[in-house]
């Protein structure tokens, strides 16, 4: 499989928040305050509007090849 297809796979599959997000968002002195990393477990966070955009993504490409199969098929009215 070519580089670029296994990196998009693995970029779709990361859910977590990147660290250097955080920094661009709200400065190197508040990065520790908002940390990509929960301080009572160790476990890296879940980034919500990822998972949102990928659901929504996943639901765009379901509808359009339903559509397109729909289509296709001449089954009708």
């Amino acid at each position: 499989m070519p580089n670029f297809i296994k990196n998009f796979i693995r970029d779709f599959l990361d859910i977590y928040i990147d660290e250097n997000q955080v920094r661009e968002a709200y400065g190197n002195e508040y990065a520790d305050r908002f940390s990509s990393v929960d301080p009572k477990t160790g476990k890296k966070k879940v980034s919500v509007s990822k998972v949102l955009k990928r659901i929504v993504g996943i639901l765009i490409f379901a509808m359009f090849i339903f559509f397109i199969v729909r289509i296709t098929t001449r089954v009708g009215w």
